[in-house]
């Protein structure tokens, strides 16, 4: 049908995710806050889409598509019949979310401080039972049970997991 995969070495990643990880983004991707088909969604248009879902690696590239529409404008995308890569649409989130990068630094290294940036604002946030649920819920061995104390351990584990990632060549990120 329309979707179109713009070439972009930072999405190739998705070819290597597996069903339960694809799924989560094509949620998103396709479904609002109520659990709605969201109007703009293209992807559950897709004949491919309609013949192998919920088997998400057969269709990955559809998948991207969809990601790299959705991060564009709509009238732009009509007229260029493809979406912006990935590269761009997280330089613009990182710019409305407020979060300090280097327009040169690696996709990876943007990614990371993205999500530190959401989890630092989440965890300031928290009241003491619910950074109690964190540390339990994530393993943390946290000095003392402070915002700070807990955002610096959630840090440490971040990056262990980012380093086995690239490690394990060929997995989901």
């Amino acid at each position: 049908m329309g979707l179109k995969f713009r070439q972009d070495p930072d999405l190739i990643f998705l070819k290597y995710c597996d069903n339960e990880d694809l799924d989560v983004l094509v949620e998103y991707l396709t479904q609002n806050k109520k659990g709605e088909n969201r109007l703009n969604a293209q992807l559950v248009k897709e004949d491919k889409y309609k013949e192998f879902h919920p088997d998400h690696q057969k269709y990955w590239d559809l998948i991207a598509a969809e990601l790299q529409t959705y991060g564009g404008n709509s009238f732009a995308n009509a007229i260029r019949r493809k979406g912006v890569p990935y590269r761009e649409i997280l330089i613009d989130v990182c710019k409305k979310m407020k979060v300090k990068f280097n327009k040169d630094s690696s996709v990876e290294t943007m990614e990371q401080n993205l999500l530190i940036k959401i989890l630092k604002d989440s965890i300031n946030e928290m009241n003491q039972e619910e950074l109690n649920k964190v540390v339990e819920e994530f393993k943390l061995t946290p000095d003392l049970l402070t915002n700070q104390a807990v955002l610096a351990e959630l840090q440490k584990t971040i990056k262990k997991r980012r380093y086995k990632a690239f490690s394990n060549s060929g997995n989901c990120r």
